[in-house]
């Protein structure tokens, strides 16, 4: 998986020495695949990112101490739902549809934990997975949109990725 973290914050030695702080975060990827499904644009935004000035100071180690707020997003594509599924599905106008038998049925997406479920009336699917990944600890709401089906979610202390990205640690 690449994985691209990019820092907001001007000017950024200036911010953490002062401060310690980071006004945003961002990681992201262009997907995360596991099994047939694959997530895209794939974000981890973190908003007030401390840092502990006495590590920077004295070992020159970036130590994140915690974080204000924080969101995750992902989106799963018409292509990616279709192939997942082993059908041909259509992500448009708010709402999800396949064809079954040559109609087009409505199918429903639901989120639960973090998987996602779609059933289509009379269609026997396969469970879907979400990929694991540090960058997208939960799904949360599901908002349909025209070609792909948008997770975001709240998250809440420090997630084991910016401890592997930035501390250099492992979980």
């Amino acid at each position: 998986m690449q994985v691209h973290a990019d820092i907001q914050s001007f000017p950024f030695l200036g911010r953490i020495a002062v401060q310690q702080e980071v006004k945003e975060v961002e990681f992201s990827s262009p997907d995360i695949k596991s099994g047939p499904l694959t997530l895209e644009n794939v974000r981890l935004v973190l908003d007030g990112v401390r840092i502990d000035r006495n590590k920077l100071v004295q070992d020159q180690d970036v130590v994140v101490e915690g974080i204000d707020q924080g969101r995750a997003e992902a989106d799963i594509t018409e292509e990616s739902l279709s192939n997942a599924l082993g059908t041909p599905v259509r992500i448009a106008n708010g709402g999800v549809t396949a064809d079954v038998l040559g109609r087009k049925v409505t199918a429903d997406v639901a989120v639960k934990g973090n998987e996602p479920t779609v059933k289509i009336p009379g269609l026997p699917l396969p469970a879907l997975t979400v990929p694991g990944s540090d960058l997208l600890p939960c799904l949360g709401e599901a908002a349909v949109g025209d070609g792909r089906i948008h997770f975001s979610c709240q998250v809440h202390g420090i997630p084991p990725v910016v401890v592997k990205l930035v501390n250099g640690k492992s979980t």
